[in-house]
């Protein structure tokens, strides 16, 4: 459907307005776009304010690491396409984000349109099971994966989690699945099933570093880069390379039940508190 581009401003607004999903929470709007969406301004007071803005912490750290030369990407579970549109904006990447939630893979093209980035951001919606993925995702420089994995056997492949024996045998094949189609990664997972401390824990939070380390080197990929959040408070990632690993902090988090916000601890020294778990999650950048 072709929208006008006042069309295509209330229908933005329509979806932020009124998203009451989870996956909502922590999503922003991409800075990079306001000044070709001026309209954003007003947009974006419709729009909740994120429990933990975790998008542009994270797309700082990946300028950081991108190398010369990448024209193109996917971005898996793009939630609003904020990184698939910020590259298009900043660096001319094509981008293809991917997207199960139909209403944010509206928003992502609606966005695009707005922005006059049509040409180099295309929207998918639709949901990706890891036996397809083969054939539904594009080749591309980079692929994106972030905060997504955890979800499989909960959100999504629930029975292909179980049918490949458990949550680490369905992680290894989809990462080799990101390497016959990228020669780049950008990753992050959680270390609780869905997110849900109701839910199984898939690896033990205080050993999230060595365990991603290990699922990452046995699909393939070479580890150029790990990101670590040292002061949860400020949202800044500090770099480690694949030879500094070994003495980079290992940091867990668990709620509060009286203040029910989440402490992060380094050992057992509480370094600080946020509303969510979302940044004791390490980013990953990685080659083939």
């Amino acid at each position: 459907m072709t929208r006008t581009r006042q069309q295509n401003i209330e229908h933005l607004k329509d979806i932020l307005e009124n998203d009451q999903g989870r996956f909502g929470n922590y999503q922003e709007l991409p800075p990079l776009l306001f000044e070709r969406i001026p309209e954003l301004e007003q947009i974006g007071s419709y729009f909740r304010k994120a429990t933990l803005p975790v998008d542009s912490p994270r797309y700082t750290w990946l300028r950081e690491q991108l190398p010369d030369g990448l024209s193109s990407a996917i971005d898996i579970g793009a939630n609003l396409g904020f990184f698939s549109l910020s590259l298009a904006a900043e660096y001319g990447i094509e981008a293809t984000a991917y997207e199960q939630l139909g209403i944010y893979s509206e928003a992502c093209e609606a966005l695009a349109d707005l922005a006059g980035l049509d040409d180099k951001v295309i929207c998918r919606s639709g949901e990706l099971i890891v036996d397809k993925l083969p054939e539904q995702l594009s080749v591309a420089d980079l692929s994106i994966h972030l905060s997504v994995l955890h979800h499989a056997g909960e959100v999504f492949d629930v029975d292909t989690v179980k049918k490949m024996g458990g949550w680490r045998a369905y992680a290894l094949e989809t990462l080799h699945i990101l390497g016959d189609k990228t020669s780049h990664l950008f990753f992050q997972t959680g270390n609780l099933l869905g997110g849900r401390p109701d839910l199984p824990v898939l690896f033990d939070g205080r050993e999230t570093v060595p365990f991603i380390r290990q699922l990452l080197e046995d699909a393939g990929w070479t580890i150029e880069a790990t990101g670590i959040v040292v002061e949860p408070e400020t949202l800044k990632f500090a770099t480690f390379g694949p030879q500094e690993l070994d003495q980079a902090p290992s940091i867990w988090c668990r709620r509060d039940a009286d203040s029910g916000l989440v402490a992060y601890f380094i050992g057992e020294e509480c370094i600080g508190r946020l509303a969510t778990g979302h940044a004791q999650r390490p980013l990953w950048f990685c080659k083939r």
